[in-house]
C-alpha cells in the first residue's frame, strides 16, 4: 500500500508540469494568432512594386517566420516580437543584406516599412485566407 501511495504525487506532479507546459505554447499561440499565417506583402523598391510573401507559424511555443523573393530569395525572421499591433523582426537575405522591419498589423492586413543600409521601403500586405 506504501508504494502505492508514493506513486500517486509523482502522478500528479508529471500531470501538472505537462498541463502548464501546454498552456504556455496555448498562451503564446493565443498572443500571435493575429500574425500567424500566410501574408502577401507588396512593396514599393526604387520606384518599382514587388512582391514578398511572409509566413508566420508556431513551432511549440516559439513563434517562426520566413520571407519568400524571386528577387531576394529566402531568408528566416529573427527577433520577432508583437507588442500590441506593432509587429517587428529583422532578417538577412541572400545576398547578405540585414534588414529590420516594423509594422501595424489589422485583423487581415498589414502597413509598414523595411529598414535596411540600403534605405527604407514601405509596404501593405494581406493575409491570405484559409489560414496557415
Amino acid at each position: 500500500m506504501r508504494r502505492k501511495m508514493c506513486v500517486f504525487p509523482i502522478l500528479i506532479i508529471f500531470t501538472v508540469v505537462m498541463l502548464s507546459g501546454s498552456s504556455d505554447a496555448l498562451s503564446q499561440e493565443k498572443k500571435y494568432e493575429s500574425i500567424l499565417g500566410i501574408w502577401d506583402i507588396e512593396a514599393d523598391v526604387d520606384m518599382e512594386v514587388m512582391n514578398f510573401v511572409v509566413t508566420f507559424t508556431m513551432e511549440g511555443d516559439s513563434i517562426k517566420g520566413t520571407f519568400e523573393s524571386d528577387m531576394f530569395g529566402e531568408a528566416d525572421l529573427t527577433a520577432i516580437k508583437l507588442d500590441g499591433n506593432t509587429l517587428t523582426f529583422d532578417m538577412v537575405l541572400a545576398d547578405g543584406m540585414a534588414v529590420s522591419t516594423e509594422c501595424t498589423v489589422g485583423k487581415d492586413e498589414v502597413e509598414g516599412t523595411f529598414y535596411a543600409d540600403a534605405g527604407t521601403a514601405e509596404f501593405t500586405g494581406t493575409r491570405r485566407k484559409g489560414g496557415y
